[in-house]
């Protein structure tokens, strides 16, 4: 709604908001969302679980792996990944639960697209490839469940492209110092990707000052990073047992907001300013080709039960009550 009234109120024109929108952005968050599912679909992922969960007798060794396993996965990539929640450690019952046929047709298109997201990531090559790959191949291989994919990401970036631009016209700046607590605080309200992109006008030879800023503005509230958002939403979905857990999210979050945030001052204090915000070569204005975003990853699409399954031994905590298809989640 914010973004249609800068439309209309012309505030936004529609060739400020074309430049303002980042569409390799949008294409690239498409092509992954779709290949996820279709890697899904090819039933080696549900494999993967089920090897991995064989390997453990316990909650917490399992917990503690999947935190590490997600955590490389951020600073590979990105941080946009499932919560996973640590309890006490109780030991794992070994059940039989169906598993769904494997394509490997599948696997190789999924691994394809998922490749050519890497190379968009890496600015090897734009998001139109990895797009139009991944759009092929889930209609091939998805066919009607392609439709099932929560692909709302890609609309709330393109709106929050043009509520941003809209808020530039605004003259938002003036007055503004470092540019260090600016961005931690208004990431809390705006998520840290739309604080970058607002603030990047100002930062000029303070680049290193809006990157701490936005970094350590991610954690905090619930909005401050979307992967925060993304996982409360898998957790609730899939979950929802403890309401208690927003709270505690949150008390965890603010803790974390905190020691970065001094631990980024320190670094910003310690050193001249003049040889920080020195340019070195790279480049102080940031333009769509050099924003550095972090990707979000979400998919949320819901699995039906495949004909003909598989068997497979998984070991579960006693309390845990096997689904009667494989989780989406």
């Amino acid at each position: 709604m914010l973004a249609l009234a800068f439309l209309i109120s012309g505030r936004v024109t529609p060739a400020a908001a074309a430049r303002a929108t980042d569409v390799d952005l949008l294409l690239v968050l498409f092509a992954l969302l779709t290949t996820i599912e279709i890697l899904r679909a090819s039933g080696y992922l549900y494999l993967a679980v089920a090897s991995t969960l064989s390997r453990f007798g316990s909650t917490r060794p399992l917990a503690l792996a999947l935190v590490m396993l997600s955590g490389a996965l951020a600073s590979l990539m990105t941080n946009d990944v499932a919560l996973f929640i640590i309890g006490r450690s109780r030991p794992l019952q070994t059940i039989t639960v169906d598993l769904p046929p494997r394509s490997r047709a599948a696997a190789v298109a999924g691994a394809i697209c998922f490749t050519l997201v890497l190379l968009e990531i890496a600015r090897l090559t734009n998001g139109v490839p990895a797009a139009i790959g991944a759009a092929i191949a889930g209609a091939f291989f998805l066919r009607a469940r392609i439709f099932s994919i929560d692909y709302s990401i890609v609309p709330l970036f393109f709106f929050a492209f043009i509520i941003v631009e809209g808020l530039r016209t605004m003259q938002l700046y003036r007055g503004v110092g470092s540019l260090y607590f600016p961005s931690i605080a208004l990431s809390q309200v705006i998520s840290n990707v739309p604080t970058t992109v607002l603030l990047s006008p100002l930062a000029g030879n303070r680049w290193i000052e809006l990157l701490y800023g936005v970094n350590a503005g991610g954690c905090g509230t619930i909005i401050a990073s979307l992967a925060n958002l993304l996982g409360w939403r898998i957790y609730v979905r899939a979950w929802n047992r403890d309401p208690r857990f927003f709270w505690r999210l949150t008390a965890l979050n603010f803790v974390f907001l905190v020691w970065i945030a001094a631990g980024g001052f320190v670094i910003l204090s310690s050193a001249p300013h003049p040889a920080l915000s020195r340019g070195r070569g790279i480049k102080a204005s940031f333009d769509r080709e050099q924003r550095g975003i972090h990707r979000p990853v979400s998919s949320s699409a819901s699995t039906r039960r495949w004909p003909h399954p598989t068997r497979a031994n998984i070991r579960v905590a006693p309390s845990a009550h096997p689904p009667t298809s494989p989780s989406s989640d």
